[in-house]
């Protein structure tokens, strides 16, 4: 994975809570899966819930590019991934979708 314009921009925010506004295709969501997974994996028995009005198109959007964060980072693992809406990071910690 590489560091993009919105990666660089996200990670710039301070603010406990950070509005992310950008055109379709401007990396987003990528960018934000990338920091919840480096933070997921770096500290200890976090909780982040990723919400959406629909699994449905959650699962064809955000879970599709989280999984290809993952293995992008070469830390995907099928039998971590729970009920396909749950991950489990070795140290405790967890993302559900």
């Amino acid at each position: 994975m590489q560091s993009t314009t919105a990666l660089r921009k996200i990670t710039a925010l301070r603010k406990k809570i950070r509005i992310i506004q950008g055109g379709q295709g401007a990396g987003k969501t990528i960018a934000i899966l990338m920091l919840l997974a480096n933070h997921a994996s770096s500290v200890p028995d976090r909780e982040i819930i990723v919400a959406s009005e629909e699994l449905t198109k959650m699962r064809l959007t955000v879970i599709k590019d989280f999984i290809k964060v993952m293995k992008g980072f070469g830390v995907w693992s099928d039998n971590r991934f729970v009920n396909g809406t749950l991950y489990r990071f070795p140290n405790g910690s967890f993302i559900k979708f």
